[in-house]
Order: structure tokens, then C-alpha cells, then sequence
């Protein structure tokens, strides 16, 4: 039983970490090794607070932990390495059948991709809506029922109609009879 619930920590995709009552790592999962850079002998009995960016991190944990039993949220971690990444934890108290605090698990994944995904994102709409708006064309996006979805600068500004104006209206209400 045990040895089968270890392989199914192993082959988790997400980091698994857990730590006893004082919150020293006693597992350590292949995920784990693989993110950080460690191997599991070299984290194991060490504290836990040695795989956070800082002491502030480790804190924000911490303090929610102890305040409602749990914390959900992004981290910033540090790779053996040193370098720096960003993950989703979601970090819990460990029970004993008796109700006893025996310790801490954390399940986290990094999210350092997703982020840089995010950013190439806004910047590329940043660009797309820099250049529709700054254009003296006159562009307009329009619904397959005609519903007028978005007019640049220059579209009102040479038809001479407002954000009001323009807002619901059907693309048939602007053009001439």
C-alpha cells in the first residue's frame, strides 16, 4: 500500500512535497527533482522554506496555512540553481487518524510558461490595437448579423460619430440608402 500510493506520488506531473510538523521535507517527488534541480537525498530533512525566492514567500504560506488550514495561490520558487520561477501550490496541514498535526504537503506546478505566454499575448494585442487605431484607414469588425463589434479612431472620426453612437448599432444604421 505504501509503495503503490510512493508510485503514484512519482508519477504525478505535478511537484509534490511534503514536510513533517516542523516543516522539514520528507518527500520529494520526481516532478520535484526534475523543476528544482535537486535530487530528493539532497532535500530530504532540510527546511522547506529553502525552495521559496524568499523569506516573504514562505511567510504568505505559512501565515495562511496557520490562519484557515490551507493556501491556494502563485509563488515564486528557487531552482538549485538559483533562477527563479513562478508556480500555482495549493499547500495543506497533514493529520494524524488521531487529529494530531503531523505535518505539511504541497502540490504545485510551474506556471513560469503560462506567464510568458500570457505576456507575448497582451503585447501582441498591445500591437494589433496600436496599429488599428493609429491607422488612417478606416476599419471596421462587423457580427454575421451586422451588429457593429468594433470601429477604429479614424472610422469616427471621418464618419464623425461617437463611442455612443456607434455602441449596438447595426452596420445597415451607417450606410446611405
Amino acid at each position: 500500500s505504501e509503495k503503490y500510493i510512493k508510485n503514484i506520488i512519482n508519477s504525478s506531473l505535478d511537484m509534490i512535497i511534503a514536510s513533517d510538523e516542523n516543516s522539514l521535507i520528507t518527500e520529494f517527488n520526481n516532478a520535484a527533482q526534475i523543476t528544482f534541480g535537486f535530487a530528493s537525498f539532497e532535500v530530504i530533512g532540510k527546511p522547506v522554506s529553502m525552495l521559496y525566492a524568499n523569506n516573504g514567500e514562505y511567510d504568505k504560506v505559512t501565515f495562511q496555512i496557520n490562519s484557515i488550514g490551507l493556501f491556494t495561490g502563485e509563488i515564486l520558487n528557487k531552482k538549485k540553481s538559483g533562477e527563479l520561477f513562478t508556480s500555482f501550490l495549493t499547500a495543506s496541514k497533514i493529520f494524524s487518524e488521531e487529529g494530531e498535526l503531523i505535518g505539511f504537503v504541497g502540490v504545485s506546478r510551474d506556471v513560469t510558461e503560462v506567464h510568458k505566454a500570457q505576456e507575448k499575448l497582451r503585447q501582441s494585442e498591445e500591437l494589433y490595437r496600436d496599429l488599428f487605431e493609429n491607422t488612417t484607414e478606416l476599419i471596421q469588425s462587423v457580427s454575421s448579423e451586422g451588429k457593429i463589434l468594433y470601429v477604429n479612431s479614424a472610422w469616427k472620426e471621418a464618419l464623425e460619430y461617437s463611442d455612443q453612437e456607434v455602441n449596438d448599432k447595426n452596420i445597415v444604421a451607417f450606410i446611405h440608402p
